[in-house]
C-alpha cells in the first residue's frame, strides 16, 4: 500500500469524490495534505490532514472506497487499519512538532469510532460543528507517545 500526498490547494479541492470540510486561512490550507490510496487508476481510499496548530493536526474527509471496507489484505489486516497506521506515521513524520491529531466522528458512526479507538484515539467530548455539519460528534484525540 503505497500513500501519495498532495498539497491541499485549489488545484486539490473540492470535487464530488473528494469534498473538504473545513474552512482554514489561507496559511494553514499550504500546511494542509490530502493522502491518497490508489491504484490503476483508482482511488482506493483519502484522508485530508489539516493543520489546526504546530501542536494539533485534524484529520477529515476520510474515505475508503467499498470494495475495501471491512475486508482483509492477503496478511489478514484490515485495510481500514492499515490505511489509517500508514497516515498516522505520516502525520507523525511530516508535522515534527505535532504531539496531537485529532478528529470528529458522527457518534452514529460505530464502525468508525471502533476503527479509531483501536487506533488509540480517546474519546474527549461530544460536539456539534455547524460548518462541518455536525449535530451530535464525538471528538476524539490521539497523543503521541514519546519514548
Amino acid at each position: 500500500m503505497i500513500i501519495k500526498t498532495l498539497q491541499l490547494d485549489e488545484k486539490h479541492w473540492s470535487t464530488n469524490w473528494i469534498p473538504i470540510s473545513y474552512i482554514l486561512g489561507n496559511k494553514n490550507y499550504s500546511k494542509s495534505l490530502t493522502f491518497l490510496w490508489a491504484t490503476d487508476y483508482q482511488v482506493n481510499a483519502i484522508c485530508r490532514a489539516y493543520y489546526i496548530s504546530k501542536i494539533r493536526i485534524e484529520i477529515g474527509d476520510i474515505w475508503l472506497n467499498d470494495k475495501y471496507r471491512g475486508r482483509y489484505d492477503k496478511y489478514g489486516n484490515k485495510y481500514s487499519v492499515k490505511f489509517m497506521k500508514k497516515i498516522i506515521a505520516k502525520i507523525w513524520k511530516i508535522y515534527k512538532s505535532a504531539t496531537k491529531i485529532s478528529l470528529i466522528v458522527d457518534e452514529k458512526n460505530v464502525p468508525a469510532i471502533k476503527l479509531y479507538e483501536k487506533l488509540n484515539f480517546k474519546k474527549i467530548r461530544m460536539v456539534a460543528n455547524k460548518t462541518l455539519k455536525i449535530t451530535r460528534g464525538i471528538y476524539m484525540e490521539r497523543v503521541k507517545r514519546s519514548f
